[in-house]
């Protein structure tokens, strides 16, 4: 038996768990992965079309000077490297992801980072 299931036209789609809550997947080739912070507030940002204003601080140099080095980096990494919050962390990984920067990778453990 062969089901040919449609492509969303989003990239995001929510289903409830065991317990009711709505939670955020997305699809990559053939997996299926729970949405993280940074792509739901990249895919909220895209829906919505404001315009991506960024300041290249001390912090967005390090990030791309790291990636200029290394293959790529994760959210918690990118935190430690700048020693900052995970939340100003997040804000300068989807600004970058939103300018066609540094594009997200997922992985079966974590979503990378790299630049593109």
């Amino acid at each position: 038996m062969e089901i040919i299931i449609p492509k969303l036209s989003d990239e995001i789609c929510y289903a409830q768990d065991y317990d009711g809550k709505w939670l955020a997947y997305v699809r990559v080739e053939d997996k299926i992965f729970l949405v993280t912070p940074v792509q739901l507030r990249v895919w909220k940002r895209k829906i919505r079309g404001h315009p991506t204003h960024i300041t290249y601080t001390e912090k967005e140099k390090k990030l791309l000077d790291y990636l200029t080095n290394n293959p790529q980096i994760t959210l918690r990494d990118f935190c430690r490297l700048a020693g900052i919050k995970k939340h100003l962390t997040e804000t300068i990984l989807v600004n970058l992801v939103m300018l066609d920067i540094i594009e997200m990778i997922y992985t079966e453990q974590c979503v990378l980072f790299r630049i593109k």
